[in-house]
Order: structure tokens, then sequence, then C-alpha cells
């Protein structure tokens, strides 16, 4: 394993060769089919094989239909665009269950978590509304079968992730108010510490003295201990729009956007990463991290602690990299 590959790590993220496209997810959605990948597939602008790509979609990905009728391709829908892939390539079904309509019974239920975005429809590409915060109470109609849950929102209907809510009222919050431990703590390394990490058989370490560039980038130091070498890299935390981070002739690559939420779907580079948690307690040899956003991409997942970044990424049940000491 290169240490490049990780490098973004020490910050909060990787960045990785993975080049599969996000592929768009739907609820309630007004399609009468639907697909499901049967192999990896190149996705195109137009039904040819001469039209340009707009990414990838990989085995098991579920696609919105429109039209199977083009001279053997599949109109669907990627990325909120329209595009094609060819027939042998996706299975498709009759949506029969996806236009059910939710139940109209109405149900008292609670936001359980920091991050609860509401969503005009039910999806991850949905324009948000707004945000809920812990404690909040709502009036719920029923959940999609994609996990989205329909409320009263202002004067009309919105949705929630499942993830988000619960029938009981959670405890030590008040109504509008968000806890301490809210996402408003930032992801940013501290710069007044010294990081070291594991990684394979090299200790990596982390410093900063609090320079800054012209753009509001904060330099930081990086030193594998096994290697003797030094590298420098930039990270700048924005708020309400998220964490950055560059090298030097590189662009800059956006870790992680604010706000965020469970279901969240963004791209790093050609690697496409998925919040899969907001709230979750993480021990490595540093300690007990609490509040930790965790991400997916591909088989890896990473572990992003309020103040800390990156304190461990595992590949199914290996810790490929861990956050050994902060002083």
């Amino acid at each position: 394993m290169k240490l490049t590959k990780y490098a973004l790590s020490l910050g909060v993220l990787t960045a990785s060769t993975l080049t599969v496209a996000t592929p768009s997810f739907a609820a309630t959605s007004t399609a009468t089919m639907s697909g499901t990948i049967l192999n990896p597939v190149t996705v195109r602008e137009g039904a040819d094989v001469k039209s340009d790509s707009l990414g990838a979609l990989k085995k098991g990905d579920k696609v919105k239909v429109y039209s199977t009728d083009k001279n053997g391709w599949v109109k669907i829908q990627f990325n909120d665009k329209k595009a094609y892939i060819y027939k042998d390539y996706v299975k498709v079904t009759s949506s029969t269950t996806e236009n059910k309509p939710l139940t109209s019974k109405a149900t008292t239920k609670y936001i359980q978590e920091p991050g609860a975005n509401v969503r005009q429809k039910g999806n991850v590409s949905s324009k948000i509304l707004g945000k809920l915060t812990p404690g909040t109470k709502v009036t719920a109609y029923g959940t999609t079968k994609d996990g989205w849950v329909k409320i009263k929102y202002n004067n009309g209907t919105a949705y929630v992730y499942k993830d988000y809510i619960g029938a009981k009222k959670p405890a030590a919050t008040t109504d509008n108010k968000p806890p301490a431990t809210s996402t408003k703590k930032g992801y940013a390394l501290d710069t007044s510490k010294t990081y070291t990490y594991a990684l394979n058989s090299s200790t990596v370490t982390l410093s900063s003295k609090g320079k800054k560039t012209s753009t509001g980038y904060t330099v930081w130091s990086m030193k594998d201990n096994k290697t003797k070498k030094t590298s420098t890299i930039y990270l700048k935390e924005v708020a309400n729009k998220g964490l950055y981070y560059k090298k030097a002739g590189e662009k800059t690559v956006k870790l992680l956007g604010y706000p965020f939420a469970v279901g969240d779907i963004y791209k790093n580079g050609s690697t496409t990463y998925k919040v899969t948690g907001v709230n979750k307690t993480v021990k490595t040899t540093a300690g007990t991290f609490q509040n930790t956003v965790t991400v997916k991409a591909a088989n890896e997942t990473y572990y992003i602690a309020p103040t800390t970044g990156v304190v461990k990424i595992t590949k199914g049940s290996k810790t490929l990299f861990q956050l050994t000491s902060m002083k």
C-alpha cells in the first residue's frame, strides 16, 4: 500500500481510483419501470456507442427507466439527467410498488439526531428545504420503500430520511435547539496538536504552526517516520460549504460538504462517497470519539471525528489506518 493513497486521510478523506459515478436514487417516483444493473456498464449521453460517456454504473445499482425501445438502448435517469445504457446490462422490471401512495394516517414522530435535512422529494438529489433539530416534533404520513418519511412541513409536505426519525422524543434535547455535539463543531484538525497515525508498518505525523495561505488554507506538514520524507498539504473549512483539501499544483478537492446527512452522496474526484452515519462512537488507539461521521467508498469505510478529521479507515474487518495519538 502506498502512502500517497492515504495522504488525504490525515486530513479527512483519501482520493481513490474508483471510476464508478453516482447513480440516481428515487423514491415514490412517477416512472412505471425500474432497472437493476447486471454488470458494470458505461452510461452514455445518447443511444450510440460513439456517444460521450457520462460515467458508469456498477453491478447491483438501481436506476429509474424511462423507455426500452430505442435500438436496444435503455433510457434511464443518471445524475438527474436522461442518459442511455445498452439493454444487455440491465434487467428492467415494472415498478408496481413505487407508485403506491403512502398511508394517509398521520402519526407523531420526533427528530432523533443532528443533520436532519428536509427535502422536497424522497431522494438525496432533491432540494433541501431546511433542517430539523433533535427533539423537534413532526407529523409523519408514512415511509417510502427507499426509507424516506413523508412529513408535514410548513404549508405542505416534505421528506426526511428514516434514520433521523423515531417514535420517542430523545432525552436531553429541547425543541429547536441543537445539542452541543452538533456538526457545527467542524471536522478540521486542531492546529495546536500533533497527530500520529499508524499506516501499515509506518508511523506518520501531521503538525501545523497555524500558518495560512492567502486563500485561507491552513498549512500542514506531514512526515513519514519510516522514509523520513516530509510533504505539505493544505486544509480549509468553510462554514455551510464544506471541508477542502489540496496539494501544491493540484486542483482543490471538496472532502466533505456541509450540511450533510445520512444518505447524502458526493464525489471526490472520480470516486463516489456516501454518508452512512452521523452519530457513531469509534475507538482507536488514541481514544474514543463521539459523534463520528461514517463515509463509504467502494469497500472502504472512513470514520471522521469532530475537530480531529479521519481517525480510522477500514476495509471489511481489516483496519488500514488509524489515529494512535494526538498531543
